[in-house]
């Protein structure tokens, strides 16, 4: 049993739990307090679904280490930008509401955004990465849209067929060995190793944003 704390500036308070903390109602997901003067003034839940994506990502890199590699490669690739993009909206309207000190405004243009594509809100966040990372940061961005036209296809799925050979005789199809499809290519070893990566640094690049931006004001704590 894990919960997370985190306190951002002086009037919100946020607690994440994994399988629920005690004498706490709420059995998954995030409950915000909010606080002015010292009195909460509010409490609302948050489902935090970037959690759960995060467990079954995590669970598909244990599959692909077991063998399962197209079923886990699939997981992976879903889960892995099921994830980056919670963080992602996470990240983009945690900025907001700390560049922009008008509330109304910073929730007009969050509204204004919401919907945006993944690729769009990064667009958004980028100026905020370190000067000295942005050759990197512009590698991340051009991997990330790679990471998500494969996850495309596997949502909006046509299979295709491509031709190995031509003439044939029957009595071959025993003793050849046939080419994996290259959709299966992507979603197997070696290639999805380098789709893993692209995943974990593209979280790790929202969290460098957070790190830079609100070391003064977020604070975690971690209670087992």
């Amino acid at each position: 049993m894990e919960c997370l704390a985190k306190i951002t500036g002086n009037i919100q308070k946020w607690a994440t739990w994994d399988k629920g903390v005690k004498g706490v109602s709420v059995q998954e997901g995030k409950f915000k307090l909010t606080f002015v003067d010292g009195e909460i003034i509010g409490v609302s839940v948050n489902a935090s679904l970037d959690l759960t994506y995060k467990r079954l990502f995590e669970a598909a890199q244990s599959q692909l280490r077991t063998g399962m590699t197209v079923d886990a490669g699939v997981q992976l690739i879903i889960f892995g930008c099921f994830w980056l993009e919670a963080e992602c909206n996470s990240t983009l309207r945690d900025t907001l509401e700390a560049a922009i000190s008008h509330k109304k405004l910073a929730d007009v243009l969050w509204n204004a955004n919401k919907r945006a594509s993944f690729l769009d809100k990064l667009a958004i966040l980028m100026p905020f990465s370190d000067a000295a990372e942005q050759v990197r940061t512009k590698k991340l961005h051009q991997d990330l849209k790679q990471l998500f036209d494969l996850r495309n296809r596997l949502a909006h799925f046509k299979d295709n067929d491509t031709v190995i050979a031509n003439a044939f005789k029957i009595e071959d199809l025993v003793a050849n060995s046939f080419p994996d499809a290259e959709l299966i290519t992507r979603l197997t070893q070696p290639a999805v190793l380098s789709n893993i990566q692209t995943i974990l640094d593209g979280i790790g690049w929202l969290s460098s944003i957070r790190a830079v931006h609100f070391s003064s004001t977020v604070t975690e704590v971690r209670m087992k």
